[in-house]
């Protein structure tokens, strides 16, 4: 009996180190946006990678973690945030400790670096790597911009999102959840005002950005769709998945919508049985 108890104990005992390790959280995505000195979270819609120099202040950090001791115990970790300039100098170290309770699945953390006030930050590129003792969790870039350009796009009325083959459907049936055994392309519909009504028309530059469940990019979809001046609103739509059915693995899907290097809105569906 004894023989037989000792290795047992000596596994369990690895096991409680192995989940002390870094290994406790794991990086999903990471992401950005502009806030000032309020610490406040973001909503989807505000995160972006690219930022007016003339507006910028501090460039938070979003990042979402996969908690690894989810209903095992509560847990604290350290992350620190490398910033890197363009030439790969070390802007700045920003460190936080997040206390994550067991029951919470992803968590996320932000925090950000910069200034306090605007017209500061040196036009270029960022590299943001998220560590976690000493192990990369994510990585990810922005980019700070001197020019006065705007996108055309504004804002998003709303996003939905219908099935349909190869044709798009002549009635959409706008839905949340599809069937696995009746899916083959999943539709992303955006709806947003026309920023050149009666002035000029235009050509959309949107990404549509499908994550599975997992997180992991599934694909990234253009719409590059000419927008008459004479329209006040415009609908644009685009298709991913499959011309046949039963392929859809079942789960949560997020769907971002970007213009350029600006995200605008995001939505979510669900593959069931």
């Amino acid at each position: 009996m004894l023989k037989t108890g000792k290795p047992i104990f000596l596994l369990l005992l690895l096991f409680c180190l192995n989940f002390n390790y870094s290994q406790n959280v794991e990086g999903v995505y990471l992401a950005f946006y502009e806030r000032g000195d309020d610490l406040t979270k973001a909503k989807q819609s505000e995160l972006r990678t690219k930022f007016k120099k003339k507006d910028a202040r501090y460039v938070y950090s979003f990042l979402k973690v996969e908690n690894m001791l989810y209903n095992i115990r509560d847990q604290e970790v350290k992350v620190r945030f490398n910033y890197y300039k363009e030439d790969g100098s070390l802007f700045g170290s920003p460190e936080k400790t997040y206390k994550i309770p067991k029951d919470w699945k992803r968590v996320d953390l932000w925090t950000g670096w910069g200034y306090a006030t605007t017209n500061r930050w040196q036009a270029g590129r960022y590299t943001v790597k998220a560590m976690v003792e000493g192990r990369q969790i994510a990585q990810g870039m922005f980019y700070i911009d001197n020019t006065s350009e705007s996108g055309y796009i504004s804002k998003v009325n709303r996003v939905r999102f219908f099935e349909g083959g190869e044709k798009v459907p002549e009635t959409k049936n706008y839905a949340t959840a599809f069937s696995k055994s009746t899916s083959r392309s999943i539709y992303t519909e955006v709806n947003f005002p026309n920023a050149y009504y009666n002035v000029k028309d235009w050509k959309t530059d949107i990404t549509l950005r499908y994550y599975k469940p997992d997180g992991s990019l599934f694909g990234s979809p253009k719409i590059n769709r000419v927008i008459p001046k004479t329209w006040k609103s415009a609908n644009v739509w685009r298709g991913w998945g499959w011309t046949s059915t039963g392929n859809w693995p079942l789960g949560n899907y997020r769907v971002e919508v970007w213009d350029g290097d600006t995200m605008l809105s995001s939505g979510y569906f669900t593959i069931n049985n």
